[in-house]
């Protein structure tokens, strides 16, 4: 039957945004949001790469603040990267990053 807008949604899109160009992931994301302005309760479940991680590999766009991007865009975010609590699995070993300030 399609989207239903009357009933709680949940959008899974790890490992695809930085697959894309920038634009596409913008259109995207708005049409997410649009599709849910009148749900009951959405979640979106996204993974980034930053633009460092950018320089030494083929992905096609890159978010340093996913925060405030998602954040301008109408989305409340909860930002965790690997070994933070809630996502310390004991897979990555290596340090990142820290998030940005913002985030």
């Amino acid at each position: 039957q399609g989207f239903d807008s009357s009933v709680k949604s949940l959008w899974i899109i790890e490992g695809l945004l930085y697959y894309l160009p920038s634009e596409a992931v913008e259109t995207l994301l708005d049409n997410i949001r649009k599709l849910t302005e009148s749900s009951t309760e959405t979640r979106l479940v996204a993974d980034v790469v930053n633009s460092e991680e950018c320089r030494t590999c083929s992905f096609r766009s890159s978010m340093d603040d996913p925060k405030t991007w998602f954040g301008q865009r109408g989305w409340e975010v909860e930002s965790l990267q690997p070994g933070d609590d809630g996502a310390n699995y004991g897979r990555f070993t290596d340090p990142l990053p820290p998030l940005s300030e913002a985030a």
